[in-house]
């Protein structure tokens, strides 16, 4: 069984939410997934072939911390980025054909023949 925290939104309704990020949350969040890309990668995925805002989760920590963030501290660190659905996860080098949501997938992944768009 896998299990993880309970993360209350993902980036795609964030967005939604928010409408325009701040410089300051677009950098802490784009960090934390830098991160986890590369810890994945030290685990063996080399590619996830379905990063997009919908499998970026955010944790609200002042949910799980009484007075965080500080007053002194901006409020951008107030959610931990989960990267999530690794599902297709290394699935172009086992497979051997691209995987992914359009328009999320890698340009070298992309076969116009392959969607239909009307």
């Amino acid at each position: 069984m896998i299990s993880m925290p309970f993360c209350e939104k993902d980036l795609e309704i964030f967005l939604r939410e928010k409408g325009r990020l701040e410089i300051t949350e677009t950098l802490v969040i784009a960090i934390q997934v830098l991160k986890a890309l590369v810890f994945s990668r030290s685990k063996g995925i080399q590619a996830h072939q379905d990063l997009k805002p919908g499998n970026i989760l955010l944790q609200d920590l002042s949910n799980k911390f009484k007075d965080f963030p500080p007053k002194d501290v901006h409020e951008s660190v107030k959610y931990r980025a989960r990267l999530a659905d690794f599902g297709l996860a290394n699935a172009w080098k086992e497979l051997g054909k691209p995987q992914g949501s359009f328009p999320y997938m890698a340009p070298e992944q992309y076969a116009p023949s392959q969607y239909e768009f009307f």
